[in-house]
Formats: structure tokens, sequence, C-alpha cells
């Protein structure tokens, strides 16, 4: 998982629009992650911490959307927008 020290893509900047690139999506209700060198967030960030998913991500080609495709589904990833984040549930 993407920690915000890391130099290469997926999780440093740099990565290819439309390519997609291994990566684990932390399972945490806050719903940041941290891919091509930015903090973005989870559009479906679970109500409570979740196990790690496995899977790919890619970015848009206009660099404002990514997407993570695994085998438990899809989700959509937004650039984070600064708003307070979501308290998780016990």
């Amino acid at each position: 998982m993407c920690t915000g020290g890391e130099t290469a893509p997926p999780c440093g900047p740099g990565m290819i629009p439309g390519r997609l690139y291994a990566y684990s999506l932390p399972g945490s209700c806050d719903g940041r992650v941290i891919i091509d060198g930015k903090v973005w967030r989870s559009e479906l960030p679970p109500d409570h911490t979740v196990p790690a998913l496995y899977g790919w991500v890619r970015v848009s080609a206009d660099d404002d959307h990514a997407g993570w495709f695994g085998p438990q589904g899809a989700l959509g990833i937004d650039p984070d927008p600064g708003q307070p984040i979501p308290v998780c549930s016990q």
C-alpha cells in the first residue's frame, strides 16, 4: 500500500494514463488513498475498517479520475476535495 514516501508509480508520480498498475486498496473508512503522488478519495469507502483489497489501479488521461479493479469489483476514485473525513463506525 502507498504511504506517501514512494517515488515510483503507482504510489509516486509518473503513472501512464490508462495503464493498469498492481495496487492494494487500503480498507480504511476515510477513503483516502495515494495514487500518482497525489491524495485521492474513494467514491465508496467502507463504514468500518476492512482488510485491504488487492487488484489494479489506473488514472484517466485528464488526471481527474482514477479507477480500481479487482476480484471483488470496481471502484471510482476522485481527487481529494480536502473536506472533513467521515468518522468510522465501531
